[in-house]
């Protein structure tokens, strides 16, 4: 009987131990596979950070380009008003210039018409007396004098024309330059 218990019980524990060396191996396996899983959701949750954190910065540079943008129409809204205000300047002085060019060519015709009697020394020569000459000669030097006063503004305008004329191009190549958003 000794023999039977004794076979019976290395039998069993044989038996035992084959089925027992798989649960053992089975909990091992779901153990690494837990931990791999683990791994895998903690890399995750990583990428998730970084891609929130992406988002976060694409937002902000959004936002910021969105700010840029508005600034830039209003400065070309800006730009454009000066634009308007040169034009009429422009427009302005070259009406100005215009209806002077005008006086001036009268007067210079009048002046080749009239030749003989606005010369100075026959204006002295016909006077009837000292204070006669005095007054003709006074009267004559504030018509030179008014004569060279309005080609001098003509001169002085025509150059402000040329300088609007170049802020005008200025402004307008700044104008073209900023991208309309």
């Amino acid at each position: 009987m000794k023999k039977k218990v004794l076979s019976t019980v290395l039998l069993s524990s044989m038996l035992l131990s084959t089925v027992g060396a798989p649960a053992v191996a089975t909990a091992a396996s779901k153990d690494s596979k837990v931990e791999e899983q683990d791994k895998k959701i903690n890399e995750l949750a990583t990428k998730e950070q970084e891609a929130s954190n992406q988002l976060a910065s694409i937002k902000e540079n959004i936002s910021s380009i969105k700010n840029e943008a508005s600034a830039l129409q209003t400065k070309q809204v800006e730009l454009t008003k000066e634009i308007s205000n040169l034009n009429g300047e422009v427009k302005d002085l070259e009406a100005r210039i215009a209806k002077r060019d005008a006086s001036i060519k009268e007067q210079a015709r009048s002046v080749q018409v009239d030749s003989n009697s606005s010369n100075v020394v026959d204006l002295v020569l016909n006077a009837d007396s000292v204070s006669d000459a005095l007054t003709k000669v006074m009267a004559a030097s504030r018509l030179v004098g008014a004569n060279n006063d309005m080609m001098k503004q003509q001169q002085d305008d025509k150059k402000a024309v040329e300088a609007k004329k170049y802020l005008l191009r200025k402004k307008q190549k700044k104008c073209k330059k900023q991208p309309l958003l």
